[in-house]
């Protein structure tokens, strides 16, 4: 069981541009959200929505604050804002074992936190796509040794039996004789 507070997941909404960014640490362990002054430089005002927000919905936390404490638009104290996350602090959530939790590293949005995740899995998938690939070489290249073994056997058994097939068959034709006719004798008679 793991809590929001201790999740990279845990995200507040900019009220300016609406983008999730980084709970930061004050506001994760004491609620305590940053504060901006106004263009004139006077009034300093929270730019960020009060109710934190999980940043894969594993669980609506905005909606807990919400039933805890009703509608909390307009000015808050220090001690309400407390109070919002002490809601969030106190709950242990299973996301650990739904695979949705990941540890706060401070200095990376949800967003950032998400993408390491997902290039951890790549890598590890990449990994394990390398290692099945070798192992799968592997056992191709032994059965390729197997067969060539046996292609050469039967090429040689094939070649003696081309050999004795070409010595039966030589054995077996009749052989060519030379037959040449007699040259008859020939006596010379001398006359007188």
């Amino acid at each position: 069981m793991v809590k929001c507070t201790e999740c990279g997941y845990l995200a507040i909404r900019n009220k300016h541009n609406y983008k999730l960014e980084e709970a930061v640490e004050e506001y994760r362990q004491k609620g305590i959200l940053p504060m901006l002054y106004d263009e004139i430089g006077h009034n300093q005002h929270h730019i960020h929505d009060i109710r934190p927000f999980c940043f894969v919905q594993s669980y609506d936390l905005g909606n807990e604050v919400h039933l805890e404490f009703g509608n909390l638009e307009g000015s808050i104290s220090k001690d309400e804002l407390g109070c919002v996350m002490a809601v969030v602090q106190k709950s242990e959530r299973d996301c650990d074992k739904k695979g949705l939790f990941t540890g706060w590293k401070p200095g990376f949005t949800p967003k950032e936190h998400r993408e390491m995740l997902d290039r951890q899995w790549m890598i590890e998938r990449d990994e394990k796509r390398d290692a099945d690939l070798r192992a799968w070489q592997s056992a191709e290249s032994k059965k390729n040794r197997h067969w060539r073994k046996w292609e050469f056997i039967v090429a040689i058994i094939a070649i003696i039996l081309i050999v004795i097939a070409a010595f039966i068959e030589r054995g077996g034709q009749p052989t060519i004789q030379i037959i040449t006719p007699e040259v008859p004798e020939i006596n010379i008679i001398e006359q007188p």
